[in-house]
């Protein structure tokens, strides 16, 4: 009996492609993600707490963001990009850190009914930012491994990762400056400006 599963799943193994096996942990990874995010916003329509809309928008943001590497996992071939355990630890990377974005969001150790959402995104603005800083820097090493591998990303590579240096900057500015203004200007420019990535690949 033992002997016949294990044929089978080296069967099963055998005929999965080097991308499958790295979109099984991304897959892991951001559905803890999102069932955070989904579980505690469910939890803030039924304890009703003080909402506060700067973290709503991240929030907001944490959700796009993880749909954004979803998208975008489809339309890049692994296998010719993925040549040592960096670049794999760089493509984790990016729902690892949309997962400390949502437990920055919403604390697991906090009761609902005693959060006060307006001084938890106070509170944790710093690492907020730093998720924000991480998240952009690997975004722009990935895109350079993709285009080096040869694959074609967009004509517009060069200035992509210029507006991605030039938020990675303006996140660092919020981080030493701890401005809950400056942090709220970043976060609605990345919203419109995934808004309009989303209208340009549609």
């Amino acid at each position: 009996m033992f002997t016949l599963l294990t044929s089978i799943d080296q069967a099963i193994f055998s005929q999965m492609s080097f991308k499958e096996f790295i979109i099984i942990f991304e897959v892991l990874i951001s559905g803890l993600a999102v069932a955070h995010l989904l579980d505690s916003l469910a939890s803030v329509v039924i304890a009703k707490p003080k909402l506060y809309w700067n973290h709503l928008m991240y929030t907001t943001l944490a959700l796009m963001l993880i749909v954004n590497h979803w998208w975008m996992s489809f339309h890049h071939s692994y296998e010719l990009i993925v040549t040592n355990v960096f670049q794999f630890l760089i493509i984790l990377s990016k729902p690892v850190i949309i997962y400390f974005l949502s437990i920055f969001l919403f604390p697991k150790e906090v009761s609902l009914k005693a959060r006060n959402l307006k001084a938890i995104f106070k509170l944790n603005l710093r690492p907020l930012m730093v998720c924000f800083i991480g998240y952009h820097f690997v975004n722009m090493i990935h895109d350079y491994y993709i285009y080096s591998a040869g694959i074609e990303i967009n004509e517009n590579y060069a200035l992509q990762n210029v507006v991605r240096g030039s938020f990675l900057i303006f996140a660092c500015v919020v981080w030493m400056s701890k401005r809950v203004l400056l942090a709220e200007i970043l976060g609605v420019l990345s919203f419109l400006l995934t808004v309009s990535y989303w209208m340009e690949i549609s």
